[in-house]
């Protein structure tokens, strides 16, 4: 990812930011704000690259939980659940060789489409393009990811 504190005045052609990072800001103000450091490092016509979760699937459809990962060695679930009107994603990783289970709770900030767009304008960014995948597929209701191109 390319933001935060000073690098030297460089620009850089490019900057990818890829999962969790935008969504586990916790407040809108907080993204926005990440977005426009990342904006600052852009070389003009610099191509901006930023995949999250598609909230607006997993919000409008209520989706509670994600399909539970296996192999012989683990067995990894993952949901969300709603506590003090925050989302947090809660993970269980659990080692069949010792029945130990590894948890984790993070809070999400369930930043939907829309909400991106508007701050990637804010930002500077223009020609912004949504995809479903990284082959390129369209954004649909039904994407796990959301994946917006832009430049400066």
């Amino acid at each position: 990812a390319v933001y935060g504190g000073g690098c030297g005045g460089r620009t850089f052609e490019g900057g990818v930011w890829l999962g969790k990072p935008l969504g586990q800001l916790p407040t809108p103000r907080a993204v926005g704000t990440r977005l426009r450091d990342a904006a600052r490092f852009l070389a003009p016509g610099g191509v901006f690259v930023a995949q999250i979760l598609n909230c607006d699937r997993v919000l409008d459809r209520n989706i509670m939980e994600l399909p539970v990962l296996e192999s012989p060695q683990a067995r990894f679930t993952r949901h969300y659940a709603w506590k003090n009107g925050e989302m947090h994603f809660l993970t269980a990783l659990e080692i069949r060789a010792t029945g130990e289970p590894l948890r984790n709770d993070i809070v999400l900030y369930p930043l939907r489409r829309s909400e991106l767009a508007a701050m990637l304008a804010t930002a500077g960014y223009k020609d912004i393009a949504y995809y479903g995948s990284y082959a390129g597929t369209p954004l649909e209701d039904d994407s796990f990811a959301l994946i917006a191109v832009c430049r400066m």
